[in-house]
Parts: C-alpha cells; sequence; structure tokens
C-alpha cells in the first residue's frame, strides 16, 4: 500500500490485516519503487499525489521494468482526464476518495481473483476447499488455521 496519509495509512492497514491481507507500508514513491524492485506484490494500492515521486510516476516506471502486479489507484483525483490516464498507463483499477472500505476489499478480491486466472472464489481440490473470500482453508471438512502470511 502506498499512501503518503499517516491517518488513512493506519486505518486501511488495521483494516485490511483484518480481512486477512499481508500489507506492507510505503509513505512516498521512492519507497514504494524500492519495495516494489525487492519484493513481489499480487496487488499494489496506490495513491497519486506523493511525496518524492508522483504515483502515476511510480506506476509507469514499474511497468516499463516489467512489473505486472495488479494496481488498485486510490486517490482524491476524481476527474475522468485523471481515471483515463491512471488506466492508460497500467493500472487495472480506480477508485475516488472518500471510499467505501468494503468496497475497497471486494475490488481487491476481484483483482487477486483476475490475476490468479480463477473466478471462482472457492477452490476444492481432493478434501482441500480454499475459499478466497472468507479467506478460510479447510481439509475434508475441518478448518485450517492458518495466519494471513500462510493463506
Amino acid at each position: 500500500m502506498v499512501e503518503d496519509s499517516i491517518r488513512l495509512q493506519r486505518s486501511l492497514y488495521a483494516g485490511l490485516k483484518r480481512h486477512g491481507f499481508s500489507v506492507d507500508q510505503a509513505f512516498d514513491g521512492e519507497q514504494a519503487l524500492t519495495f516494489i524492485k525487492l519484493n513481489r506484490y499480487d496487488t499494489i494500492i496506490l495513491d497519486l499525489v506523493l511525496p518524492k515521486i508522483h504515483g502515476l510516476n511510480v506506476l509507469s516506471t514499474m511497468r516499463s521494468q516489467g512489473n505486472n502486479s495488479q494496481v488498485l489507484i486510490l486517490s482524491a483525483n476524481d476527474q475522468t482526464e485523471d481515471r483515463i490516464r491512471g488506466l492508460d498507463l497500467g493500472a487495472d483499477d480506480y477508485m475516488v476518495k472518500p471510499f467505501s472500505f468494503d468496497e475497497l476489499v471486494s475490488r481487491l478480491r476481484a483483482l487477486n481473483r483476475r490475476h490468479s486466472g480463477i473466478k471462482n472464489p472457492v477452490l476444492e481440490i481432493e478434501g482441500v476447499k480454499i475459499d478466497t473470500v472468507e479467506r478460510q482453508v479447510s481439509f475434508n471438512e475441518n478448518v485450517v488455521s492458518l495466519t494471513p502470511h500462510e493463506f
């Protein structure tokens, strides 16, 4: 998650962790590019107006380096031109602040399903059932306790 507002960072971090997401936090564009270079992320939540490097430059740089992580832009920039530019530069989704946290979580799940190529949120293989919405795993109908990172 790349967001320069510490208050919003804290709130999103707590909420996403509660929903089972593993979250790294970057507070400016430079830090974001460092994290993106060192780690593989399924999905990146990216603000646009960031210190040091603008979010669109972060997006453009990561795409030019071949990074195909899903990117959801979360920005107060609500002009149609802003959304078009972000999507044309390679963002996979765009949400405008203020936003519904539940909708954000739902969009993140959809992006993760799309990235994996799996449309059904529940996977079943030989007694193992993985519910990607509830972020729960069971084996022969017995719930397996996992940390968010293990999931």
